[in-house]
């Protein structure tokens, strides 16, 4: 049984179904919590595009997007950025693709061989994370 505040609401929108949302300024945490019960694995935001990719586990897949894209779309309203669902293992190819493509952009650019590139575009894509083949001379 619902709350009687909820019932109320929604008896004023003549049964209406309605979904409750905790609030949340920063838009990704706003997006986990209108994407319940689904699990979210990993949110990627691209503030120049006000874009987020989202992915979840494969069996959450259906249920992230909802009857007809319902769920996908009041994500997107809620906090007016474009959503685009994948699974986590799509995530992981785009992000594959992603940093093939730094690493041939650094490449060019660079006019560096393509053992010295692979150095330069995860220090680019990852300045944190240190690589056992990419060692700095001293």
């Amino acid at each position: 049984m619902r709350g009687s505040r909820v019932q109320a609401v929604s008896g004023e929108l003549a049964g209406e179904r309605i979904d409750i949302v905790l609030w949340d300024d920063n838009p990704a945490q706003l997006v986990i919590n209108a994407m319940a019960p689904a699990e979210v694995e990993s949110i990627v935001l691209d503030e120049d595009s006000h874009t987020m990719d989202i992915a979840v586990a494969e069996e959450n897949l259906a249920q992230a997007i909802g009857r007809g894209g319902q769920n996908v779309r009041l994500a997107s309203e809620l906090t007016g950025w474009s959503i685009n669902i994948m699974t986590k293992h799509e995530a992981e190819a785009r992000q594959t693709e992603e940093a093939s493509r730094i690493m041939n952009e650094f490449i060019d650019a660079l006019s560096v061989d393509e053992d010295v590139g692979p150095c330069w575009s995860r220090k680019a894509s990852r300045p944190w994370k240190k690589s056992p083949t990419c060692r700095s001379r001293k």
